[in-house]
């Protein structure tokens, strides 16, 4: 699933594999036990490329009462929303199929807030479509994974239809590479998100995020019955998820509202002297500061100057001196000379961001230096693990 991430596995490769998951579920209820809790979790892949069901301890006989047990995301509606305690039926592990044959066609876990009200449309229907204008094998297994996913448990596909279905996918043609298909049928009608609408969805995400912290409570985000008694700081249920998603955002989000936080916003000027400005994560000097005059010269030259964080007050002005072009900021041939305050103030800024956020690996700001201030013309922000810091003191380079 690793090397298939972001682009999906081989159609040919996920339609084997989703096989493979229907004969594992159907051997199971073959013999009238139900799972209950089918998820990836519950496949071991053998060296052979044979699957394993393992960690079987929830299975039962079909009808069985027995306390509900879940996994985010595996769980069919009619387990969500029923009793605590009820009759063990085959629908739920035909829904919990469809969803972990859609984790092995795509590598993402088909989890949703919520309904607030609990009434409307289902979101796995177009979380398929969207994803299926992109990845061929959620494209071409759509009809399955709907099929038994469908929100009326005795509306889904038999464990022998989706046999029948995936016996003749790879003789169907594929509507991505350019022939009719039936899986038109669920994509045709999903549009793109469009330029910014992944900010848009990441920005909402992040806003129920804030909306259901619970800072009072014992777990800072509300977890559900079955997870209120774990630990807060579980995977599945406590912070340490929401911290996943936190920085999954980081990765796709624009520069912008970081660097607001900071006191640095973008504006558009083509006045003054163009400065780059960047920071950068060191191995053995940990975050850096840099400084340069922009220009093709410059660039080519490598005429960069670079500082430790922290910086201070002096650090800062002797840094966006210390360019062999740093005459060009002073006025150099006549030109009106730039505000080296405020460049020194940038610089401050975005020593403070290196210090505070580890996990920014890389930084790079192209600006306009004018008399009157620095205008920050674009920004581009990388984040990744971060580099190792021994220590926490002000730090210089010598010697350089």
């Amino acid at each position: 699933m690793g090397e298939w991430r972001g682009c999906g596995p081989p159609v040919a490769a996920a339609v084997t594999l989703a096989s493979a998951l229907v004969r594992l579920v159907a051997d199971v209820h073959s013999v009238g036990l139900v799972l209950r809790d089918f998820t990836p979790n519950n496949v071991m892949v053998q060296p052979d490329g044979r699957l394993r069901l393992v960690d079987l301890e929830l299975a039962v006989p079909a009808g069985t009462s027995v306390w509900r047990m879940l996994t985010a995301g595996f769980a069919a509606p009619e387990i969500l929303d029923g009793p605590a305690y009820g009759p063990a039926g085959l629908p739920g592990d035909l829904y919990a199929l469809g969803a972990t044959v859609l984790q092995s066609a795509c590598g993402r876990t088909p989890v949703f807030a919520r309904d607030r009200p609990v009434a409307g449309p289902p979101r796995l229907g177009e979380l398929v479509a969207r994803m299926g204008r992109d990845l061929p094998a959620v494209r071409q297994l759509a009809p399955l994974v709907l099929g038994l996913t469908h929100a009326d448990p005795t509306a889904r596909w038999s464990l022998q239809r989706a046999t029948d279905f995936l016996s003749g996918v790879d003789d169907r043609p594929s509507a991505v590479d350019g022939g009719p298909s039936d899986v038109d049928s669920v994509v045709s009608t999903v549009e793109p998100l469009g330029e910014g609408g992944l900010d848009v969805l990441v920005a909402d995400g992040l806003e129920f995020l804030v909306a259901e912290m619970a800072p009072e409570g014992r777990e800072l985000w509300r977890a559900g019955d079955f997870g209120a008694p774990t630990d807060p700081c579980t995977v599945q249920h406590g912070a340490a998820g929401v911290l996943g998603v936190l920085t999954g955002a980081a990765r796709v989000l624009d520069a912008a509202p970081l660097l607001a936080c900071y006191g640095i916003t973008l504006s558009s000027s083509a006045d003054g002297v163009e400065v780059v400005l960047g920071v950068h994560e060191d191995p053995s000097f940990g975050a850096l500061v840099s400084f340069g005059v922009g220009g093709v010269a410059t660039e080519l030259l490598g005429d960069r100057a670079y500082s430790t964080v922290p910086l201070t007050d002096v650090d800062a002005a002797e840094l966006i001196r210390a360019p062999k072009a740093a005459p060009l900021l002073s006025g150099y041939g006549g030109a009106p000379p730039a505000s080296l305050d405020a460049l020194a103030d940038v610089v401050l800024r975005l020593s403070a961001l290196a210090d505070d956020r580890p996990e920014v690996v890389e930084c790079s700001l192209i600006a306009r230096a004018t008399p009157t201030g620095v205008h920050v013309n674009s920004a581009r922000i990388r984040v990744g693990p971060p580099t190792a810091r021994a220590d926490t003191g002000p730090r210089r380079l010598r010697g350089l």
